[in-house]
C-alpha cells in the first residue's frame, strides 16, 4: 500500500461559515482546519500525487455543497477551493508550501448554518452533515450512488436528465435501506414529463420506460416543480441515513 501524504488546499469564504465546518467535519477526511485568520482543507491522501489529492479535494468540495445546500436551511454562502495554494504537511507536523500541479478549475461549495435554531438542533444538522459526506467515502455501490446524487444536487440548474437519475438513485438507496417509498402522483408526474419529447423536446430524458407516456407541454410539470420535488425526496433520503447511523 502507497504511503500516505497530508495535503492542505486553502478555502476562502465567510469566516463564520467556515468556523461552522471547523466544527461539523473536525473528525473527517478531509476536513477543514485553521491556522492563524485563513483555512485549509486537509486531506489525507494514499500517495504523493498533489493532482489527484486535488481532484478528491475538488469533488468532496461538490458533495458538501450538494448535502449542505439539502441539509442546511436559510440559505448559502461561497465556500471556494483555491487551486493554486496549497500545503503538504512533512512528519515532524511542519508545513511547506507547494508549488506546481495546478489545474485551472474552480469548485464551490455553500454552508449557512440559521442563526435562529437552537443548540441542540444545530448539532443534529452538523451531525448529519458529517455521517452523509462520510457515507459517501466508501467504494461500494450505494456510497457511489450516493456522492452521484450529491454531485447533481450541488449544481444551481442540473438537467433533466440529472434530476431524474438523481431521484432514481435515491429510490434505489431507500429501497435497500428498506425505507417505504410511496410512488405518488407528483413523483409519476414528474417521470412523465422528463421523459417526454413533446413536453421538453431536447431536453427530455429520452430512452424507453414501461410507464413512459408523451405528455403535452401545456400539460408538464415545471422546471422549478421538479427540481423542489427532487430536492425534497433526497432530503428525505439523506434523513434517513442520518436515522440509520443513529442505530
Amino acid at each position: 500500500m502507497a504511503a500516505e501524504t497530508t495535503f492542505e488546499f486553502q478555502i476562502v469564504g465567510d469566516p463564520q461559515d467556515l468556523e461552522e465546518l471547523l466544527i461539523a467535519l473536525c473528525e473527517s477526511n478531509p476536513r477543514p482546519v485553521k491556522h492563524e485568520s485563513e483555512y485549509f482543507l486537509r486531506v489525507v491522501w494514499p500517495g504523493d500525487d498533489v493532482i489527484e489529492a486535488r481532484r478528491h479535494a475538488r469533488e468532496y468540495v461538490s458533495r458538501l455543497k450538494g448535502a449542505a445546500s439539502l441539509i442546511i436551511p436559510q440559505g448559502c454562502r461561497p465556500v471556494t477551493l483555491r487551486e493554486e495554494e496549497w500545503y503538504w504537511i512533512d512528519e515532524s507536523d511542519r508545513r511547506i508550501r507547494g508549488a506546481g500541479g495546478i489545474e485551472w478549475v474552480s469548485a464551490q461549495s455553500y454552508f449557512r448554518i440559521g442563526r435562529n435554531l437552537d443548540d441542540e438542533h444545530q448539532n443534529r444538522l452538523r451531525r448529519r452533515l458529517r455521517i452523509v459526506l462520510s457515507e459517501c467515502e466508501g467504494a461500494g455501490t450505494e456510497d457511489v450512488k450516493l456522492r452521484h446524487i450529491l454531485q447533481i444536487m450541488s449544481k444551481p440548474s442540473p438537467s433533466w436528465s440529472e434530476i431524474y437519475l438523481a431521484q432514481e438513485l435515491a429510490w434505489g438507496i431507500m429501497s435497500s435501506m428498506g425505507v417505504h417509498t410511496e410512488f405518488t402522483e407528483d413523483i409519476k408526474h414528474f417521470k412523465h414529463t422528463a421523459c417526454s419529447w413533446s413536453a421538453l423536446g431536447i431536453e427530455a430524458r429520452h430512452g424507453n420506460k414501461p410507464e413512459k407516456k408523451e405528455i403535452s407541454r401545456e400539460n408538464a410539470m415545471s422546471y422549478d416543480d421538479a427540481f423542489a420535488l427532487v430536492r425534497e425526496y433526497v432530503k428525505t433520503l439523506l434523513e434517513e441515513i442520518d436515522k440509520a447511523n443513529l442505530g
